[in-house]
């Protein structure tokens, strides 16, 4: 086999005159004679381009240096690849303009073509598509269960006739999140709009257009997806290691709130401060050259703490109380269900965390906003019964120290005490009591 070598200087000539043909038509629209005279940053419809202009400090003396100097290449170019595809061409060029005074433009050209948004528009319709089926299937289907269970057997031990039930749901999304599938696809989906994250960041290192910085604080929280990741896959070694009982279970709302708050000024702050050298360092760890990078993952987020901070405030919580739950789903029940019964039962699960946090199935996420309330009403519509109930799936079940009674009872609703059954394990210190037709309620 004959040995075949490319012309080096050839080829390196050959690339820096692909570059500087790269840029020519960036520099021919954009430069100082031909954008605004005061805009900061503004959207060139046409082109489907974001521009903005913003003074900024060099060195003296590479200003000095870039001024005298009338052979070396006032522009440059580098591509950027993701997974070894080019998205993006970004380039640097100088406008001299009169006196001592140069103009620095900076441009990124997106490289997606329009089969590439169709295929990403159809995989999100599909990740739609699963996530609604994944709620059908893991909560509202048990929710349709519950009622028929009810309604077929009633309020488990009524202190009164119930004349009137009412059921209210909860919100599945910590269920959801806990499915592995959901987050990783939701983390993929935030890599391929990678080039939408990079104008993104443009329109938040400004504070003279506030719509645009509306906009770009609202995309900017699709990184809580990162944190859910980082949950959901945290939970596998919080397991392994058995080290439940030092974490505590987030709200995914509060999650989601605090990305949209956070993640627009921690954006600009990296932008706009020497913060970003630190990314750039971070970028050139494992490259072969000093001209490339590799682009960062996140990877964690801190959000456990020891548990004895919260152990007093959660004892003085009534666990089968409305209060007693996330922030979304306290607002909602605040404001739809304004009487309560003095009788209030269920929440066994939340003592059963007291006993050993390894119960917890899911321990990076809190699963109060999923429970369901059953309220009884009496001949005057007065609630007399309060009921909350878990889903066993939040619950491990496959602890040492507890068992499942297969024994079918006539009851609603699954209970949990330390009663010894036929079908339950003798060696078992706690045992679950299913219901009638296997319900998947706790109370």
């Amino acid at each position: 086999m004959r040995r075949v070598e490319w012309n080096r200087p050839m080829a390196a000539l050959s690339f820096v005159i692909a570059l500087n043909m790269i840029s020519m038509r960036m520099q021919a629209l954009y430069n100082d004679a031909t954008l605004p005279a005061k805009a900061t940053i503004f959207k060139d419809q046409a082109n489907y381009t974001t521009v903005m202009r913003q003074a900024i400090r060099f060195p003296h003396d590479a200003t000095c240096d870039s001024i005298t100097d009338t052979v070396r290449s006032m522009a440059q170019c580098q591509h950027m690849r993701h997974f070894g595809i080019t998205i993006t061409e970004q380039c640097v060029w100088v406008y001299p303009q009169h006196g001592p005074t140069l103009v620095v433009f900076q441009s990124l050209y997106q490289w997606e073509q329009v089969w590439f948004l169709w295929i990403k528009l159809a995989l999100r319709c599909l990740l739609t598509a699963y996530v609604a089926w994944e709620m059908r299937v893991q909560y509202y289907s048990h929710c349709r269960a519950l009622a028929r269970d009810i309604r077929a057997f009633g309020i488990p031990d009524p202190v009164s006739p119930i004349h009137r039930i009412e059921v209210y749901i909860g919100d599945p999304t910590c269920l959801t999140l806990g499915n592995p599938i959901v987050s990783t696809c939701f983390v993929v989906d935030v890599w391929m709009s990678v080039t939408s994250v990079g104008e993104v960041m443009l329109q938040l290192s400004q504070l003279d257009d506030v719509v645009l910085i509306m906009k770009g604080c609202l995309y900017a929280s699709r990184t809580v997806w990162f944190a859910y990741f980082s949950m959901r896959y945290t939970t596998v070694a919080i397991k392994w290691w058995r080290i439940s009982r030092w974490v505590v279970p987030l709200d995914p709302t509060a999650i989601a709130i605090g990305a949209t708050v956070l993640s627009g000024p921690l954006l600009y702050i990296n932008a706009r401060t020497s913060l970003v050298w630190l990314q750039y360092a971070l970028w050139s760890i494992g490259v072969r050259d000093g001209d490339d990078a590799t682009e960062i993952f996140p990877a964690f987020m801190p959000s456990s703490r020891t548990k004895h901070e919260t152990n007093m405030d959660e004892r003085l919580r009534r666990y089968s109380s409305m209060e007693y739950n996330d922030l979304n789903q306290r607002i909602v029940l605040s404001l739809v269900q304004s009487s309560r019964s003095d009788r209030t039962r269920g929440g066994s699960v939340y003592a059963l965390y007291d006993l050993d946090a390894m119960f917890r199935h899911m321990p990076m996420f809190s699963h109060r906003s999923a429970d369901c309330f059953v309220v009884g009403y009496d001949s005057d519509d007065v609630p007399i019964e309060h009921l909350r109930v878990s889903l066993l799936q939040c619950l491990d079940i496959h602890h040492s120290a507890m068992s499942i009674c297969r024994t079918a009872h006539p009851t609603a609703i699954c209970q949990l005490n330390t009663k010894r059954c036929a079908t339950s394990s003798p060696a078992s210190k706690l045992r679950i009591h299913s219901g009638g037709t296997k319900s998947q309620w706790l109370l």
